[in-house]
């Protein structure tokens, strides 16, 4: 399924091929402080299926409570949270929020 996806302020665009059976929730303490919801919806894809159209995410790493640390892509003007990755060039979470949107508009 392919979608355009955006931050809240529209600064940060992408377009990706994803598969939406691939929707993966989690509840650690972790994406419920990044979220501020019980759980973070994400999309899991690989990098090169993610194509940004507009702007640039800002990145930090942040170590989660499993000893894992993973790359957070966010819109440095509205803090929408983008992506979350282990790696570059690994599997990517892209935020549902932001991905199916898109596709539901």
């Amino acid at each position: 399924m392919k979608i355009d996806g955006q931050c809240h302020c529209g600064r940060v665009g992408y377009q990706a091929d994803i598969d939406p059976g691939k929707v993966s929730i989690c509840h650690c303490t972790d994406c419920q402080t990044l979220t501020g919801s019980p759980y973070r919806v994400t999309v899991i894809c690989s990098a090169d299926q993610v194509r940004l159209t507009s702007g640039t995410p800002k990145i930090y790493a942040k170590t989660g409570d499993n000893g894992r640390t993973r790359f957070q892509h966010f819109c440095a003007e509205c803090g929408s949270p983008l992506f979350t990755a282990a790696t570059a060039g690994q599997m990517i979470g892209a935020s549902a929020g932001a991905a199916f949107a898109s596709a539901i508009n």
